[in-house]
């Protein structure tokens, strides 16, 4: 799905089921972005003018319209499906910094055995100086089951919400309660090694921020908030931040999202397994009676 179909259209990825057609259960259990479309990602680099460094931020969300506003400076370059069959689904989506400084590919992976996604995020210099400073930030606003006050907590590179999901339903189509979790987590993949081998250094989580509401178009967190105690009962909206650093021109560095969920099927499978048959014990032979 195109960011132009995402934003006409709901009721793929990542967004509020609503009234569309997909079923009581799809718009009761729909568990990101309720409303307004929580989920999307930032950009922050500076880059050298004459005698001064200017910090520049680009972002965007389905929330703030497309095609994106100009004060998002993120246009977009193309799109395509890689591929889509009974495996897995893969869709890269390029854009660019207005100022045509960095371009970014955005890899999502969908394998569909699991409640998983994975996003691949590659960040090249296109200009024709350094850039210094790079920090990308995936944002989430997890509202488990359209509840959007849930548990949170953090780690050094994931952010988890949690809650009891009552819509999901037995068998019998008895509302049975179930606990739903939702991750977001970063990494810099596997090559880690490699690039500590070459000296380069390596894009990290640099830091994970529970409270993103007031830092969704600028480089840094506001009030910040991180906690590995869950907090019970807020209305969180999650940042990851993955430190980059500098780019040369033609340089690129790559990071990776997970998303992740424990979300149980509407319906249980049923497995019934055979008793295997108790076989008698042979008489004992040998021995005196």
């Amino acid at each position: 799905m195109s960011q132009k179909e995402a934003c006409s259209d709901p009721g793929v990825g990542f967004q509020w089921a609503g009234d569309k057609p997909f079923g009581d259960l799809a718009s009761s259990t729909e568990s990101a972005a309720i409303f307004w479309w929580g989920e999307g990602y930032k950009i922050a680099y500076k880059e050298r003018e004459i005698d001064r460094w200017v910090d520049t931020v680009a972002y965007w969300q389905p929330g703030f319209g497309f095609p994106p506003r100009p004060e998002s400076n993120i246009v977009l370059e193309s799109e395509r499906l890689i591929i889509n069959d009974k495996q897995k689904a893969v869709k890269e989506i390029k854009v660019r910094t207005a100022d045509k400084k960095l371009l970014i590919t955005f890899t999502f992976t969908l394998l569909k055995q699991y409640p998983e996604l994975n996003l691949q995020t590659t960040i090249m210099n296109a200009g024709r100086v350094p850039v210094r400073d790079v920090v990308y930030t995936r944002i989430i606003d997890w509202d488990v089951c359209t509840d959007v006050v849930n548990n949170w907590a953090s780690t050094g590179h994931e952010a988890y919400a949690w809650d009891v999901c009552t819509p999901l339903s037995s068998p019998d189509d008895v509302a049975i309660p179930k606990m739903v979790q939702l991750t977001i987590a970063g990494h810099d993949g596997t090559f880690m090694r490699a690039y500590r081998l070459l000296d380069n250094p390596v894009p990290i989580v640099n830091y994970v921020d529970l409270y993103a509401w007031d830092d969704m178009t600028v480089r840094r967190p506001n009030l910040a908030v991180q906690s590995f105690v869950p907090v019970p009962d807020v209305d969180y909206n999650a940042g990851v931040y993955y430190k980059i650093g500098e780019l040369r021109p033609g340089e690129s560095k790559t990071v990776y999202t997970v998303y992740q969920s424990n979300f149980p099927m509407a319906k249980e499978p049923v497995i019934d397994f055979d008793e295997p048959a108790l076989e008698e014990a042979p008489e004992p032979v040998g021995q005196n009676r």
